[in-house]
């Protein structure tokens, strides 16, 4: 893996709360969505990225907008040629499931377990990733 190039960082906000919270879903989708808004806990983390990871999102973004949004125009496209409903139907949402697939890729295996006020904990980060940060002997107290 390449060394990120100074000024090469992602920064993503990241969200989480209590897996327990889940269980609301069971009273309604709507209160799940609200509590889990009220209480969710964030860290806003800025990660170095080498320039292959950079361009693989950059791709991915493109791909997830292309599908997600070009669904639409797509479905417009195969009416005008004539297409079968069914057909039209099935391909527009395939191709926003397709999207959708491309967009949780796109969030990747990096995610938050435990966040707090003093403390974020995460995984998915591989080795050569970890190897780029400076030891918790470094940081500064």
């Amino acid at each position: 893996m390449e060394r990120p190039s100074s000024g090469n960082f992602l920064t993503k906000t990241f969200r989480w709360h209590s897996r327990w919270l889940y269980l609301l879903i069971f009273i309604g989708l709507i209160v799940y969505v609200i509590v889990a808004l009220i209480v969710q806990k964030k860290a806003r983390i800025s990660f170095p990225l080498c320039t292959e990871h950079r361009l693989w999102r950059t791709r991915m973004g493109i791909a997830t907008a292309a599908l997600l949004i070009g669904s639409i125009p797509a479905s417009f496209l195969l009416a005008a040629l004539g297409a079968d409903g069914g057909w039209i139907a099935l391909t527009a949402v395939m191709m926003a499931l397709a999207g959708l697939v491309t967009l949780g890729l796109l969030g990747g295996s990096f995610s938050p377990v435990y966040i707090d006020n003093n403390l974020s904990k995460f995984k998915g980060a591989g080795g050569d990733f970890l190897a780029l940060l400076p030891s918790v002997a470094t940081l500064p107290h």
